[in-house]
């Protein structure tokens, strides 16, 4: 690719009160099939007139979400032109990569445990092989799929809690935004991948009425009594 590409963001009123945020590229670009395209619908879309503070931070976070798309193209396209981060990175390794990024985390043992069964996971679910040129949003997609179907590490036919599949998830994030700011990436495939929602974590507490018990039982550790 030799010619600049512009790529602006624009918004396409729908009939339904909505509205569709769309990139326009120019000059157009060719698609695989050898036709050429000015449009690329983002299928973000906005409440046209919100009547709720819902429907506003909805708007908000959507264009937030859209002017993100819209910088990672514009740097995509300039990359490309230049022949940086394709032609570098492609054939490279990213599980080699990935381990490379668990063995800097050696100074948090409880990070670097997380950053392993990542590891542990992405080599399972790619069976070993992974390149750059394989990071795709449909990888993404198939890697946060891959999670929510895991087993447990630590407990064979204990399906994966959601709180891990986050962390993990999270860490994979986290490399491929590294391997962007390195320029082994054009753009981020994760741009428009949803992460996994995180759950809340049930605590329990002693009542007053329990504590009372506690501190009047007998306990021969003296030290685990003023515990």
């Amino acid at each position: 690719m030799n010619k600049h590409i512009n790529v602006t963001l624009r918004e396409k009123k729908l009939k339904v009160g909505r509205v569709s945020f769309y990139l326009d590229m120019y000059p157009p670009i060719k698609l695989t099939d050898g036709k050429e395209t000015r449009r690329e619908f983002l299928k973000i879309y906005l409440v046209e007139k919100p009547k709720n503070a819902n429907e506003k931070e909805l708007n908000r976070t959507g264009k937030a979400m859209a002017e993100n798309i819209c910088s990672e193209r514009q740097l995509q396209f300039m990359n490309q032109q230049h022949d940086l981060s394709n032609r570098l990175s492609s054939k490279m390794d990213f599980l080699d990569f990935f381990a490379g990024k668990v063995k800097k985390r050696s100074q948090s043992k409880g990070n670097q445990d997380n950053w392993k069964a990542t590891y542990k996971f992405l080599f399972g679910y790619t069976g070993g092989k992974c390149q750059f040129g394989d990071l795709d949003e449909k990888f993404c997609e198939g890697f946060k799929a891959y999670l929510e179907n895991s087993d447990s590490i630590k407990s064979e036919g204990v399906k994966l809690s959601k709180n891990s599949q986050y962390s993990y998830f999270n860490k994979f994030r986290a490399a491929l935004k590294e391997a962007l700011h390195e320029k082994l990436l054009s753009a981020n495939p994760m741009v428009r991948v949803k992460g996994v929602v995180q759950e809340e974590t049930q605590r329990e507490f002693l009542t007053i009425e329990e504590l009372k018990v506690l501190f009047n039982s007998n306990c021969s550790d003296p030290l685990l009594k003023r515990a």
